[in-house]
């Protein structure tokens, strides 16, 4: 009988090293952006002594912005006058296309005026309106039309304080809000770590980002860790709802990964936290004396949940932004599907046709810009424009 148990333990024991080692195999063939895996110290270093804007987080890089600190644009060569200036991210900048196929030069072209795209890559509604708030505060944005683009995936890097807990960023802080008990909103700064953090960084990041909402393993919309044995962690990775939610968009009709994050109950405030923000610099912008305009961008993979099913998942944002009326905000998606062919919608919005996401393309950029100068014509007259 002994030895019938020791070769069953040795059985076991050797089925188990197997599945160790296929999951661990498994594990090295998966996406590093899947999983959170902590910054090396000679990362966290680098970042530390890097270019840190410890207001914003980061801007954009100094090679593609003009000396006043806005996108270049060879359709404003020359044109002293900005009308209208554009805040967002990298949807609103135009990344992944070359200056004069971005919206913004498009739009500059066509109004005749120049057009100030102030969106950097990577940011959240948040620091889209701190930017604003700091252009404002130092006298350098002129434009009598402020415009301020909310890209509906923008509802999740509202709710952290490091893009790295949701992207391929190994470490990227930003400041964020929160919601006050008696209502308003708190600024939190990015975090002030220093080099001698590092252990304590690894070891509870909790400590450090103490009212984040992405910290990993700590929600569904969190990324999780890797860990021994990887028998089990593994297979914990496809909890995180990103991940399961962008497989599964391909077989059946569900919502963007963040979509629960527009629903009002939310644990996170991510809708009360967006919408206030947003209001909030409708009332600044009008203090300054301009005419502020919300645009709410959707993602590839939003056009096409609407295509299937007639919704938006960022309708309560809109709706409670409408019912009170304090800034005019426009829901992008139907004017941009307008303009599309059947069939043609990866062409315009894909930049990753594989997984109908990215950014949109030289087409789409064009779109955007006949939006948004049909807003604008509706709008009303944008001083300096050519209005015809």
């Amino acid at each position: 009988m002994p030895k019938i148990y020791l070769l069953s333990f040795l059985s076991l024991l050797c089925t188990l090293c197997l599945l160790e080692g296929g999951f661990y195999g498994f594990w090295w063939c998966l996406p590093t952006h899947w999983y959170y895996t902590p910054p090396t110290r000679e990362a966290f270093l680098r970042y530390l002594t890097g270019e840190i804007d410890w207001t914003l987080g980061w801007r954009a890089e100094p090679e593609a912005l003009a000396p006043g600190g806005y996108r270049l644009a060879p359709a404003g060569e020359g044109l002293t006058t900005p009308c209208v200036s554009l805040y967002g991210d990298s949807f609103t900048f135009g990344y992944e296309v070359a200056p004069e196929f971005a919206w913004g030069n498009l739009l500059t072209a066509r109004l005749g005026c120049r057009v100030d795209n102030y969106g950097v890559a990577g940011y959240g509604t948040d620091q889209a309106y701190l930017a604003f708030q700091q252009h404002h505060r130092h006298g350098s944005d002129a434009a009598p039309v402020v415009i301020l683009s909310h890209l509906s995936e923008n509802i999740v890097r509202n709710i952290t304080q490091d893009l790295g807990f949701i992207y391929q960023n190994v470490l990227a802080l930003k400041p964020r809000f929160v919601v006050e008990p008696a209502g308003g909103l708190r600024l939190l700064p990015l975090p002030r770590l220093a080099p001698h953090d590092y252990e304590a960084y690894r070891r509870d990041l909790g400590q450090f980002f103490p009212a984040d909402s992405l910290l990993p393993g700590h929600s569904r919309l969190a990324k999780r860790r890797v860990f021994f044995p990887y028998m089990l962690s593994v297979p914990l990775l496809f909890t995180y709802k990103r991940l399961y939610a962008s497989l599964l968009f391909y077989a059946s009709t569900r919502p963007p990964w963040f979509a629960e994050l527009y629903d009002p109950a939310h644990p996170s405030q991510a809708l009360q936290i967006t919408r206030d923000i947003l209001r909030q610099f409708g009332y600044e912008a009008r203090q300054h004396g301009k005419r502020p305009l919300i645009f709410v961008i959707p993602t590839a993979r939003d056009l096409l949940y609407f295509q299937r099913t007639q919704q938006w998942s960022y309708t309560p944002l809109l709706t409670q932004l409408h019912t009170h009326g304090e800034v005019e905000a426009v829901n992008l998606g139907p004017l941009l599907l307008a303009k599309v062919h059947d069939g043609a919608l990866c062409a315009a919005f894909c930049t990753n046709a594989l997984t109908r996401s990215g950014h949109y393309t030289v087409q789409g950029n064009k779109l955007l810009a006949e939006v948004a100068w049909d807003i604008l014509r509706g709008y009303g007259r944008v001083p300096g424009a050519n209005q015809e």
